[in-house]
């Protein structure tokens, strides 16, 4: 996962995994395993989770304005934890991180 901070805006991108049939190295990406690929994206403070929201690419922005309103001020450490949602099983096993900003 990586972090950028430019123009008033973080935004955040991960490399997405598959969950089934990932096994041809020769493909220029793996295949989705799903009819669509949607994430869960928490903004953590802590333990507790300030922000969610559904996202359909493996990538999510937020403004420093929506940081300040959630966190109080813009971290120095954005924490997160982002899971693929299934459409038969929900979300999976979220990825916790802390990306520094």
């Amino acid at each position: 996962m990586t972090a950028d901070h430019a123009g008033g805006v973080v935004s955040v991108s991960w490399t997405r995994r598959t969950r089934i049939g990932g096994d041809d190295w020769r493909a220029a990406d793996v295949p989705l395993g799903e009819d669509a690929e949607a994430w869960q994206i928490e903004l953590l403070d802590g333990a507790v989770v300030v922000h969610s929201e559904t996202v359909m690419a493996s990538a999510w922005s937020i403004s420093e304005a929506d940081l300040v309103t959630r966190l109080g001020a813009v971290p120095a450490t954005l924490e997160l934890r982002i899971a693929q949602i299934s459409a038969r099983t929900g979300p999976g096993r979220p990825a916790r991180c802390s990306l520094p900003l």
